[in-house]
């Protein structure tokens, strides 16, 4: 195995055709690891990270991508940068190493030469999908002894996967889950004419839409929303313009009246629909109208015979409802040495210490949701 590090933006773009042409051939069903992902993601917000792609190739060309950035610790002078994907958290559900073949050689080369490199600290490899042929060469790594690594389940997808027609899936939700999605069909009914609409040309008037609500909605709660900073609300425009391979973006509104009153922003392949992010117009008091949304999605994709349903990350109650089984995402983490642990730990004792006070004070929890923004804020890439 050979492997080749792309450090800039401009050997980023000059990797398309071949990551094009790997993409393909892994057989790959998750958009996040598409090169028309990670490009807009490093153009949007590349100059807060350092770009590290490690290229492995064998005798037959590309065997894995590993789609990595550094970016400095959280703990600041205790801890020395992070190595983590490309793509944070915040935007990318899933996250993974891009296998085409050989997962273990894969992995192999790639923790082999970062331990030649002295600059980081950490390897944080985060929501990496059970499904993850990469996850199998770091737990086959570990079985041979040749690094400690640390594998925790971080979170769970549900998602439903439906055999047969709609009418056999819809018979085994809950009645009550039923009698509300009628009751708030009906509810809209009197209140004036409901159409469902596919954004098909011009995206915008369902992009602002969608901004605007998710944030008036985020507002009332911890953390903001991610459509808070003008270089996200960037991203998204260009993301939701791009002509992708393999997937594509899909926007879907109920209009009431003309008026919008509940977005979905989608990410489709030919097996999967991601329901990525949604949002409603929470002061029109006519029932489920998010639910509502969701049960039309679904019901279509049965008819276009989508394989599986991914309502992505979170365990709400909501998505529990029409899930049929639930996925779980790893977290991969792995030390330089043993002073880059020790710094690790302590912050994360330092962090229980900050959750205990909040949770004894409510002059705490205040100071901890103005904080929380505040942070969310850097995170989503303000200014």
């Amino acid at each position: 195995m050979r492997l080749r590090v792309v450090e800039t933006g401009q050997a980023l773009a000059a990797l398309e055709g071949e990551w094009r042409c790997a993409y393909a051939e892994s057989d790959c069903d998750n958009p996040f690891l598409s090169w028309d992902w990670v490009w807009r993601w490093w153009t949007h917000f590349g100059d807060q990270h350092r770009l590290l792609v490690l290229v492995v190739e064998d005798a037959r060309g590309i065997a894995g991508l590993a789609p990595l950035a550094v970016t400095a610790s959280r703990a600041g002078i205790l801890s020395r940068p992070v190595v983590h994907f490309v793509g944070d958290d915040l935007l990318a559900d899933y996250s993974d190493f891009l296998i085409v073949r050989d997962a273990e050689s894969v992995v192999a080369a790639v923790i082999a030469w970062l331990r030649t490199q002295p600059s980081w600290g950490r390897l944080d490899l985060r929501r990496v999908p059970e499904t993850s042929r990469a996850l199998g060469g770091f737990r086959a790594a570990m079985t041979a002894g040749r690094i400690r690594v640390c594998l925790a389940v971080e979170c769970r997808s549900p998602y439903a996967a439906i055999d047969g027609d709609w009418d056999q899936y819809a018979a085994t939700r809950s009645k009550a889950l039923r009698q509300e999605l009628r009751t708030t069909a009906n509810r809209l009914g009197r209140l004036g004419e409901p159409r469902w609409e596919t954004v098909e040309g011009s995206r915008r008037e369902a992009r602002e839409t969608l901004y605007a609500l998710h944030r008036r909605r985020q507002a009332r709660k911890v953390g903001r929303s991610l459509f808070e900073a003008e270089r996200t609300r960037a991203f998204f425009d260009d993301l939701t313009e791009t002509a992708a391979s393999g997937w594509r973006t899909e926007l879907s509104l109920l209009r009431l009246d003309g008026r919008i009153i509940s977005v979905v922003l989608a990410l489709r392949t030919n097996a999967t629909f991601y329901y990525w992010v949604p949002t409603f117009d929470d002061e029109l008091r006519t029932g489920s109208i998010g639910k509502l949304h969701l049960q039309h999605l679904l019901e279509q994709s049965v008819a276009e015979k989508c394989a599986r349903f991914d309502l992505m990350i979170g365990e709400e109650a909501y998505k529990l409802e029409w899930a049929t089984a639930v996925a779980a995402n790893w977290r991969i983490t792995l030390y330089r040495d043993q002073f880059a642990a020790a710094a690790d730990r302590v912050v994360a004792s330092m962090e229980n210490v900050a959750r205990h006070l909040r949770g004894r004070s409510r002059l705490a929890q205040r100071l901890w949701l103005r904080f929380s923004k505040s942070a969310l804020r850097e995170r989503t890439h303000a200014g």
